[in-house]
């Protein structure tokens, strides 16, 4: 029998949709986001396999560059850590429905779930089989009431 492990889940740090009853600008979404994640703009150049640089992002957030390129985006989008289809409809001035939101987060967490080695894997299936309990007994509780 092995050793116990101990799984944590940050649930505040993991995504935060685009907010479907406004829309933002792309240097607030970036800041907000930013401020949300706690996350500096080092980070963010990190985070993004240095495809785009701490200033830059800086600059975006403060407004000095108002086209920026699709590559760019892509790689603001891994280092803020949100799905492309959010940054793009944050671009577009366009917010993502609940419906979208979610299945845009689904597949950026099976697309890191791939990474995983095989023993991270299995915790992750522990910590998802414990998800799909609570949505059971959410789900029965709503057809209760």
């Amino acid at each position: 029998m092995s050793a116990s492990r101990r799984i944590v889940i940050d649930y505040d740090s993991k995504f935060s949709p685009v907010n479907s009853k406004r829309t933002e600008t792309l240097p607030d979404y970036v800041r907000r986001i930013r401020i949300e994640k706690r996350l500096s703009t080092v980070d963010v150049e990190k985070q993004s396999g240095n495809r785009i640089s701490d200033s830059y992002v800086t600059r975006i957030e403060n407004g000095y560059v108002k086209n920026v390129s699709p590559e760019k985006l892509q790689a603001l989008a891994k280092g803020l850590g949100v799905t492309e289809d959010e940054i793009f409809a944050v671009v577009r001035g366009k917010s993502l429905d609940e419906v979208e939101s979610i299945d845009a987060e689904m597949m950026m967490l099976a697309s890191r779930v791939k990474r995983l080695t095989p023993q991270q894997r299995r915790d992750f299936r522990v910590a998802w089989q414990m998800a799909n309990d609570l949505l059971d007994k959410l789900e029965h509780e709503k057809g209760g009431k």
